[in-house]
C-alpha cells in the first residue's frame, strides 16, 4: 500500500495485529455504536434522540463502507476509518459529533420546556415590537423638528 497511514490505515493495524487486533477493532467500533444507541434511548429530548440515532448510523455507514473499501468488497470512495484514518476535517467532524452526543447524555434528565420557550419568543417578540415603535417615533419626532 503507499498511503497507509490515511484510508487504509485499517489494513496495517490487520497486518501488524493479526486477526484478534481486527477483531479488537470491531467490538470497540460496535461498543462506539450501541453506547450512541443507548444514549438515544436515555435522553428525554426529541433533539437529543434523534441527534443520537442518526450520529450512530452515520458513523455506522463510515465503518461499513471503509472496511467494505479496505476488503475489496466495495469500490475506494475515499471514505476515512473513524477516530483511526489520517485527516483533519474527518477527525474533527467525529470528534464534534462525538461531543455532542456526551452533551446529550450530560443533559438527558432536562425536559424541553415548550410552554416557556413560547413564552420567552413571544416575549422578545413583544419586546422587539415597542423597540421598533419607539425608534419609528422617535425618528418621526426628529424628522418633524
Amino acid at each position: 500500500l503507499p498511503e497507509k497511514h490515511t484510508d487504509f490505515i485499517f489494513t496495517l493495524f490487520s497486518e501488524e495485529f493479526g486477526f484478534v487486533g481486527s477483531l479488537f477493532i470491531l467490538v470497540l467500533y460496535s461498543l462506539i455504536i450501541l453506547r450512541l444507541i443507548n444514549i438515544g434511548d436515555i435522553t428525554r429530548s426529541s433533539f437529543g434522540k434523534l441527534y443520537c440515532y442518526s450520529f450512530a448510523t452515520a458513523f455506522f455507514i463510515y465503518v461499513a463502507v471503509n472496511m467494505g473499501m479496505v476488503l475489496g468488497l466495495l469500490p475506494i470512495v475515499g471514505a476515512p476509518l473513524p477516530i483511526m484514518s489520517y485527516g483533519g476535517s474527518s477527525m474533527m467532524a467525529i470528534m464534534l459529533g462525538l461531543g455532542i452526543a456526551m452533551s446529550c447524555k450530560v443533559y438527558k434528565d432536562t425536559p424541553v420546556n415548550w410552554l416557556k420557550f413560547k413564552k420567552k419568543l413571544d416575549q422578545n417578540e413583544l419586546n422587539l415590537k415597542k423597540l421598533t415603535l419607539a425608534l419609528v417615533r422617535f425618528r418621526w419626532s426628529n424628522f418633524n423638528n
